[in-house]
């Protein structure tokens, strides 16, 4: 049996240091900015020049995870002998899920004896940053890729978010609400509260008046959803607003008894949301109605 290694991308998050300290891969996923493309691995943009830009008016976009870097970085990894267990961007809200299947069949024919299983983890940020931190203390207990595996698919709906915005435009350039429900939301001081559904879906699951009802909303979701004794922490993600989520992360903690990891919010997530946004990730009871969506492909099959 082959060693194997877990893989991800840029829409992952948790503390800073937890990448390098676990020698994690990551497919890069780029970010133009007014034009302007930065792949976040070899050309960089901090996440405070990003808000800084789009409070000033910049254009953002995303693309899917580069399939010739997945390729690249692969390669190298099944030469060296692993097999390879990645955690996918949630395909509710990217096309990367699906277009990992030209590459793996690439690297099937080229690897007949590696195993490469891509996961659709239906999860993105903090969450996909707890799932994977799941994943490797089952690798180091000695489970198998094809257990971790099946781990991720019985067990990511467990993985729960929840955002809040700041400024509704961004939300509409995204389509997610209308122009009408933007201006009316901006006039009446509308906080949405954001969710990934069971399908991996962006979905408005609270319209809260005022930053501090939404706070408050926000806790009482996650004390409503939350199984305490499931969770090593919680990650509070942020793009540049830190105070806000240390008022919402010192309240959970007195509330849960748990740590609460701070991060910032990727630059991916956070071009979609915008400057302000607080995020909570956790795990908790299952986001209802289970979607089976893993891609492997498995030496001489």
């Amino acid at each position: 049996m082959n060693k194997f290694v877990i893989t991800t991308d840029y829409t992952c998050d948790i503390y800073p240091e937890f990448f390098d300290e676990n020698d994690i891969v990551r497919v890069v996923m780029p970010i133009t900015i007014d034009g302007e493309e930065y792949d976040l691995e070899n050309k960089k943009i901090s996440s405070k020049d990003l808000y800084d830009k789009m409070r000033a008016g910049a254009g953002c976009k995303t693309s899917q995870a580069n399939q010739f870097d997945a390729i690249t970085k692969f390669n190298d990894l099944l030469n060296k002998g692993y097999d390879i267990l990645h955690l996918c961007f949630s395909s509710g809200v990217s096309s990367t899920f699906e277009n990992f299947t030209p590459t793996v069949n690439e690297l099937s024919k080229k690897f007949p004896d590696n195993k490469v299983i891509v996961v659709d983890t239906l999860c993105g940020s903090g969450a996909l940053g707890l799932l994977l931190n799941d994943c490797l203390k089952l690798q180091k207990q000695g489970k198998s890729i094809e257990e971790v595996a099946q781990y991720c698919e019985e067990n990511k709906l467990c993985y729960l978010h929840y955002y809040i915005v700041q400024d509704l435009a961004h939300l509409k350039k995204g389509g997610r609400i209308n122009a009408i429900e933007a201006t009316i939301g901006t006039i009446l001081g509308i906080k949405p509260v954001l969710s990934l559904d069971y399908v991996g879906k962006i979905n408005v699951v609270g319209k809260v008046r005022g930053q501090k009802k939404a706070f408050k909303t926000m806790v009482d979701m996650v004390m409503k959803n939350i199984i305490i004794p499931e969770n090593d922490f919680l990650i509070m993600a942020h793009s540049d607003c830190l105070e806000d989520a240390k008022e919402i992360g010192e309240v959970l903690t007195e509330r849960t008894g748990l740590e609460v990891k701070y991060c910032d919010l990727t630059c991916v997530i956070g071009s979609h949301v915008g400057p302000n946004t607080v995020a909570v990730f956790f795990k908790g009871h299952e986001r209802q109605g289970q979607q089976s969506l893993i891609l492997p492909f498995t030496g001489n099959n």
